[in-house]
């Protein structure tokens, strides 16, 4: 039975081709978020974009385990693909579904609380805890991606193929409600738990194959060579000088810093605590938020070291790859 069960799981996951993972974006902010002196003016605008992300990514989290129930020989399923356009320029999707008989691409919202739908203006008003807030059209957005994609396929010479398109609604607390019954909204608006019986309805709808396994395979692998996720210098986009960054190694207990380096163990002063291991976040920190490479004389610096042996010590430990000789050795993010 437990073989079986492993099978299924081997089988599920060979059909999702790209899984959740979180974003090198939302990484940067909570380093930034760690890094940065609370009292920072640009400190809570970090606070509240990270919050923004982390919901975002939390939403596709919870889509994954939803579209892991619609896994099956016929359809591969994709999060977070990030595709260029012919203008040099490039469309994402949360998530992407591709069938022998049709696509479809997902939008998620994790909002909690209420969701109305405005049918007269094309808008959403979120409220929570006695706040109101404006969103955009999320069915204006995925019906520009709808379009990318059909650009997209057409480029690489793949047969047309039906392409639907819904936005997913992931927290359990939010309750939608809308103006207009007969709006696109309440067609394409769902709940997370009312997808897969959307998607089993598809499968009924659409029932001539037109991609067969040899051209879903090619398309597999002509998105993930495409896929280019978003990244960008996070200092410079929100104008902040890695000299604002406090340095030093964080407790991962009570998150004091700096740790201080006592017979090759980190200790922390406020709270006692010890570690072997807490330098790892620090270098990890200073690759997210500084460059991607890093000497045993930044290290120091960054980690408040004065030992050039005990940086050297915890570069090697960490499996990074090593480029140049003594002199001008760096260690570059793996």
């Amino acid at each position: 039975m437990e073989t079986d069960a492993v099978i299924i799981i081997m089988e599920v996951m060979h059909l999702i081709k790209k899984s959740v993972k979180m974003p090198i974006v939302l990484e940067k902010l909570q380093a930034l978020e760690r890094r940065l002196p609370k009292n920072h003016e640009k400190y809570p605008l970090i606070k509240s974009d990270l919050k923004d992300r982390l919901s975002g990514y939390y939403g596709e989290r919870d889509l994954f385990y939803y579209l892991s129930f619609f896994s099956n020989n016929d359809n591969f399923i994709y999060h977070d693909l990030r595709l260029p356009t012919s203008d040099c320029k490039h469309f994402q999707m949360d998530g992407l579904i591709v069938c022998s008989t049709f696509v479809v691409i997902l939008e998620t919202k994790h909002l909690s609380g209420d969701i109305f739908c405005d049918s007269t203006y094309n808008q959403l008003i979120h409220t929570y805890e006695n706040r109101k807030k404006r969103y955009k059209d999320p069915l204006a957005q995925v019906k520009r991606q709808r379009h990318h994609l059909i650009k997209f396929l057409e480029w690489f010479h793949f047969p047309s193929v039906p392409i639907e398109y819904f936005v997913v609604f992931t927290n359990e607390s939010c309750i939608l409600t809308t103006d207009n019954k007969a709006h696109p909204f309440a067609q394409r608006f769902l709940h997370a738990e009312n997808l897969i019986e959307k998607l089993f309805h598809l499968t009924s709808k659409y029932q001539t194959p037109i991609l067969n396994l040899n051209k879903m395979e090619n398309l597999n692998k002509l998105l993930l060579e495409n896929n280019t996720p978003k990244d960008y210098d996070i200092l410079k986009n929100y104008k902040i000088s890695p000299k604002e960054l406090q340095c030093g190694v964080i407790c991962p207990k009570c998150h004091a810093l700096p740790m201080i380096r006592v017979s090759g163990k980190w200790f922390c002063p406020s709270c006692h605590f010890s570690s072997k291991t807490a330098h790892e976040q620090a270098v990890t920190d200073y690759f997210l938020l500084i460059k991607p490479s890093i000497t045993n004389k930044e290290c120091r610096e960054f980690l408040c070291l004065d030992s050039r042996d005990h940086a050297k010590r915890i570069l090697l430990s960490m499996n990074l790859s090593v480029k140049g000789n003594k002199k001008v050795r760096v260690y570059l993010k793996a």
